[in-house]
């Protein structure tokens, strides 16, 4: 459909960091971004507003009608039309000299609530007797055609006053969000064992539940909190019925086939990976499935104890065990990529991309110390990198 639309497709991470390059760059010219359901185009325009700290407004057009968005009509004084502005619309007083207005559902709506949208879309930037903030910039949110939303149609004028994009279904984008979000360690690993299952809607043959971004998220909550309230990992039959009430039944035979793979007797110990007493060239003779699910738990070990650590807390710095327990997992991550090389790149990867702390820890002294296989594997696998 993307040829369709005549629009560049790209991850999520691309849109977000166009829009985060003209926002720093002051050009605040509305931008449209349409993919497939469930895929976090709206979560990701609120994650970046708040890591710029700037502010942010959502509109959910298709629950709104042209009063909502125009206001109440009034006469005034001198006997002509004036409008009270839907106090949802950004303020600067409230809400911030700079920020990000979301039209959601843009093409959802009907047609005379996407010619009231327009209106802030254009030069005037003007909606009634509203005027949008002078660096607050518009995005426009929606499904193409195919894309398993309501589509009821988007005019050429829409795109015409827009930077558009096609929203790619991208895992390694959606893994850097999902480490960094707190994502289940397990889901992480289960879409890195297999990306396809990342997005699954298709329009000819599915309905319901399917795997989405947003299912997972869903499935990543309930499971994160029944394996904590468990001290542990849950039953392989309670994680599928999870699964199902999540993702749907259709795919949840997948996913608990591969959670049975955080069970006692197939897991890798973090512990003594951390410590430096584990092995990673023979760890790599295990079942991909164990390999992939140590992986995402080390990554959450690491930032646990960075958090954890009383010199950070107090000083900011962090300490040398913490360090060195870093630099032991590194070792052990490097050592599998002698067994197999994807093991090293994915670990590497996600590690650098996932991890709040990673990069202050390479970049010290203490580290390369520690650690030299870690640029050694880098400047080896640079073209990859």
């Amino acid at each position: 459909m993307a040829e369709t639309l005549n629009m560049m497709e790209c991850p999520i991470s691309e849109i977000t960091k166009f829009i985060k390059d003209q926002i720093q760059m002051e050009i605040f010219d509305p931008v449209i971004a349409l993919g497939k359901m469930g895929m976090g185009k709206t979560a990701s325009l609120k994650s970046l507003a708040e890591e710029l700290n700037i502010g942010y407004c959502e509109l959910r057009l298709v629950n709104m009608t042209e009063t909502d968005m125009l206001g109440i009509p009034t006469i005034s004084k001198e006997g002509t039309t004036t409008y009270a502005s839907n106090d949802l619309l950004p303020i600067v007083e409230r809400d911030g000299e700079v920020g990000i207005l979301a039209l959601d559902e843009i093409t959802s709506c009907s047609s005379t609530m996407r010619a009231a949208a327009y209106q802030l879309l254009d030069g005037q930037r003007r909606l009634g007797n509203y005027k949008l903030p002078d660096k607050w910039i518009c995005v426009g949110l929606g499904n193409g055609p195919d894309d398993g939303g309501v589509f009821n149609g988007a005019e050429a004028a829409l795109f015409t006053r827009c930077y558009g994009f096609r929203v790619a279904v991208d895992i390694q984008s959606w893994k850097e969000w999902a480490i960094a979000s707190g994502i289940n360690p397990t889901i992480i690993a289960f879409l890195s064992y297999s990306p396809d299952k990342l997005h699954c809607y298709n329009p000819d043959d599915m309905d319901g539940l399917c795997p989405t971004p947003r299912t997972w998220e869903k499935l990543s909550k309930v499971l994160n909190a029944k394996e904590e309230a468990n001290g542990g990992p849950l039953p392989v039959s309670v994680a599928n019925f999870l699964a199902a009430i999540s993702i749907g039944e259709r795919d949840c035979g997948f996913f608990s086939g591969f959670y049975k793979y955080t069970q006692s007797g197939n897991t890798v110990d973090i512990g003594a990976v951390l410590d430096g007493k584990a092995n990673g060239k023979d760890a790599a003779k295990s079942e991909p499935q164990v390999i992939y699910i140590a992986i995402e738990h080390l990554i959450r070990a690491i930032d646990e104890i960075v958090e954890n650590d009383n010199n950070f807390k107090s000083h900011g710095e962090i300490s040398s065990e913490s360090i060195k327990k870093v630099a032991n997992a590194v070792r052990w991550i490097v050592d599998l990529s002698s067994v197999r090389l994807d093991y090293g790149l994915t670990g590497i990867r996600d590690l650098t991309a996932g991890s709040k702390n990673f990069g202050d820890i390479v970049l010290s002294d203490e580290f390369d110390e520690l650690c030299p296989e870690f640029l050694k594997f880098c400047r080896a696998n640079k073209i990859i990198f």
